[in-house]
């Protein structure tokens, strides 16, 4: 049972808008808000200013729905469907209509944290674990939304001050760079990986020490310090706090929320709510990203469809047993004996296209007795993973043959993977190439349709490369004309380019703000 439900309980409080971009109309005082005066005075206050930094994660502007529109879908994995003047393809426009939404739910939670950070001193005699794990939940929540932020758009500005003031002109800040983004990223994480504790006595959803070192390394890793990176995710392995969860599966249904695998997930709740702004009481905050990625026959807006190369990964190499890679049955959709969707209906016998591919991971297809009821997300309380110990495990391994460490270290870590789902070990005597590719395949198998292949891409610096050179993506043509390749569309031809390797700063932000520029090439 989820006993740290991320809710919106703390009000507007000391928060100074939504967004970094304001307007002279808004420079008003409102005599029945919380000030920072009235506000910071006992330990009560604390706890309510550490929930409210949640509380953007799960809205609907959050990773409830808009903000894998940005970060996640724009990889090889999928051919997105597209509607006009919606993020839907895969090169966004600035004036994208649902972009503004994802910009400004950053900052709020940027914003809240620099609050925390900056006013926790003035509590009178709080007691210092108190603010150790208050403190630390706000670097780290900082930190994590900074390295989204730095990956989907790189030259973001760095705010670490709260607001002190009732002019717009503390909102008027310049772009930075993603060096001095990723410095502040670590900074934040080592501090967070300092002041937090392994767990919070069974309160979960809260960040903890194994969250902020996961996330430390990760940001090395990103940096390209490989050394630093491999030390971090090998004192979390050798912490035993996480292992991989025995069923796979289980990882993407509401019974699998913060099971032994889960080092940090956004928390969503099935209750019925109202409203979108997470500045709303009782605004939604179920998962509804599953009905989202669900197929347009039972609910689903997106209509992706996952690319051809995917399966073929899957089908490459079975098990010791000779079957299938029970991953694939977990992440895709597709006409095969053992392949089936809502309600454990055979995928052959559904109105499915049955020449396709489609998404199961994280469409509520895993769920047990989910029906086709067309509002998949609406009744679901599915978290959002962010990091799980087997990404933990591989980013361990690529971080430790790029940084030439000893063999068994990385197939330690590699072969802890695939023996979950019985698959074979990688064979010894590989070079550190072979390694490579042998690591990237397993990200493919073990995480697809997740969080990172985007930025795994850019990292890489193979992402122009792919984007344009995956002809295997064509599968996926057929009659409907939203498909990004059919004649006609917007994206037909697929004409990606440097610049989209990062999402523009919204037009809107430009526009409010004449120390905002905007991203090279848009």
């Amino acid at each position: 049972m989820k006993n740290f439900t991320i809710k919106f309980s703390f009000l507007m409080l000391v928060l100074m808008g939504s967004t970094i971009s304001c307007n002279d109309l808004l420079d008003q005082e409102n005599p029945n808000a919380l000030s920072t005066d009235s506000f910071w005075q006992d330990e009560e206050d604390v706890q309510q200013a550490v929930v409210g930094a949640y509380s953007p994660m799960s809205t609907i502007f959050g990773w409830g729905r808009y903000l894998p529109f940005t970060w996640f879908r724009r990889a090889d994995e999928y051919t997105p469907s597209f509607e006009n003047v919606r993020i839907r393809g895969i090169i966004i426009d600035p004036s994208d209509i649902f972009l503004p939404n994802q910009w400004p739910e950053a900052w709020r939670l940027i914003f809240r944290t620099n609050d925390i950070l900056d006013n926790i001193d003035r509590v009178p005699d709080l007691d210092q674990t108190v603010k150790n794990h208050a403190m630390g939940q706000a670097h780290f929540l900082r930190a994590l939304y900074y390295f989204y932020l730095v990956n989907a758009w790189d030259n973001v500005p760095l705010i670490t001050k709260a607001a002190v003031g009732n002019s717009t002109d503390e909102f008027s800040e310049p772009n930075s760079n993603p060096t001095a983004i990723y410095e502040q990223i670590i900074k934040d994480a080592a501090e967070a990986k300092r002041l937090l504790p392994a767990s919070f006595d069974g309160e979960e959803g809260r960040a903890t020490w194994g969250a902020a070192t996961a996330l430390l390394g990760k940001a090395y890793l990103y940096t390209q310090e490989w050394s630093l990176a491999a030390a971090e995710f090998k004192e979390l392995i050798d912490s035993n706090i996480y292992d991989l969860d025995p069923d796979y599966a289980n990882n993407f249904t509401e019974n699998g929320d913060n099971n032994i695998e889960s080092v940090f997930e956004v928390q969503h709740t099935s209750e019925a709510a109202i409203g979108w702004s997470s500045d709303q009481p009782n605004s939604s905050r179920s998962s509804v990203f599953l009905q989202l990625r669900a197929p347009e026959a039972f609910g689903g807006e997106w209509i992706d469809q996952v690319n051809p190369w995917i399966l073929e990964a899957f089908l490459s190499e079975n098990d010791l047993d000779g079957e299938i890679d029970q991953r694939a049955l977990t992440t895709l959709a597709w006409n095969h004996p053992e392949s089936t969707i809502y309600l454990n209906q055979p995928f052959s016998e559904s109105v499915l296209d049955q020449n396709k591919v489609y998404p199961k991971k994280n469409t509520g297809m895993l769920t047990e007795g989910r029906a086709n009821d067309g509002d998949l997300g609406i009744a679901s309380g599915q978290n959002f993973k962010l990091i799980r110990f087997a990404d933990v495990l591989l980013m361990h391994a690529e971080a430790a043959n790029e940084a030439d460490g000893a063999e068994a270290d990385i197939l330690a870590s590699l072969n802890r993977v695939r023996a979950r789902v019985n698959m074979p070990n990688i064979p010894t005597g590989l070079t550190k190439d072979e390694l490579r590719d042998r690591i990237r395949k397993e990200r493919i198998l073990e995480l697809s349709l997740e969080n990172d292949r985007f930025f795994d891409l850019k990292r890489w610096g193979v992402v122009v490369d792919r984007m344009n050179g995956n002809a295997d993506m064509v599968g996926n043509i057929g009659p409907s004309t939203d498909q990004i390749r059919a004649v006609g569309h917007p994206e037909h031809g697929f004409p990606f380019a440097e610049i989209h390797t990062r999402a523009p700063i919204p037009i809107a932000e430009i526009l409010s703000n004449p120390s905002l520029k905007q991203n090279p090439g848009y």
